[in-house]
């Protein structure tokens, strides 16, 4: 010291740690840290107040997750949580237990699309429905498909019980009632007298009325595919010479009367 004689002095020293944190936490639902919680995954950070602050990360993951399950069905539609739903909606949600054991939230967002309403009418042996986008006419007796009838009007050629699916433009389809054809064949007015000849023939069908009568003519393959039709008055011919080997369906037809004749093309 100033008079030469020994001071001594004690150091008391304090070393603060000044090396930055990173913590990686994988959490299902929230984590909390340095008293702050969070419930998205994320990167956080946190600078403390000391001489020596330094920032600290937090690196997070939340394992929760959440989607949407987009659907449209025809009338109705049962989801996963059981229920079924007959209306459009975008509330329902069902809770599900991810691959990380945590939860998961499904909302579901479902179209329901309306069925057409399908009903089918006859005139003898011509069939049609209601109005849709698409047809289909079956065998009722059998419920399959008529090979060729897709269209809105279908001509039978042999007695039976009928029906159509009428599907419409959001591609919801329902099938109509049952229509019976038992007429084929039969001439339903006494007087009205028609021959076909030859047949069978290469080709060429003779159409002989006994008397007079306007009529339309329409002539059906084996599977009720109308193949050509025409309006007649007097006798007349049928040319089926360019179309294959087969039978084939003439049917005459006015408001008064429907008759089909089966003729075999050779």
């Amino acid at each position: 010291n100033a008079a030469g004689c020994d001071s001594i002095v004690t150091l008391n020293l304090t070393i603060n740690d000044n090396i930055a944190d990173v913590t990686d936490v994988s959490e299902c639902s929230s984590y909390t840290w340095n008293g702050q919680t969070y419930t998205q995954s994320g990167t956080y950070t946190y600078t403390g107040t000391g001489a020596c602050s330094v920032t600290d990360t937090l690196n997070l993951t939340i394992l929760n997750n959440s989607g949407i399950d987009v659907q449209t069905a025809c009338e109705s539609f049962t989801w996963i949580d059981g229920f079924t739903y007959t209306s459009s909606t975008n509330t329902p949600t069902f809770t599900l237990t991810n691959v990380a054991g945590c939860d998961s939230v499904v909302t579901l967002v479902l179209t329901i699309n309306a069925l057409p309403n399908a009903s089918a009418t006859s005139n003898g042996a011509t069939l049609t429905s209601s109005t849709g986008v698409s047809y289909q006419w079956i065998n009722c007796s059998t419920n399959a498909a008529i090979q060729g009838a897709t269209s809105q009007t279908f001509t039978a050629t042999e007695n039976g019980s009928y029906a159509v699916i009428v599907t419409n433009s959001t591609g919801c389809s329902d099938t109509s009632n049952c229509v019976v054809v038992d007429q084929i064949g039969i001439e339903e007015i006494s007087k009205f007298g028609v021959n076909v000849n030859p047949n069978p023939s290469n080709g060429m069908f003779n159409i002989d009325f006994e008397t007079a009568v306007d009529c339309e003519l329409t002539v059906l393959d084996a599977a009720g595919r109308i193949i050509l039709s025409s309006s007649l008055s007097d006798d007349s011919t049928v040319n089926l010479s360019s179309a294959v080997t087969g039978v084939y369906y003439i049917q005459l037809r006015n408001d008064a009367f429907n008759k089909v004749i089966r003729v075999i093309k050779n």
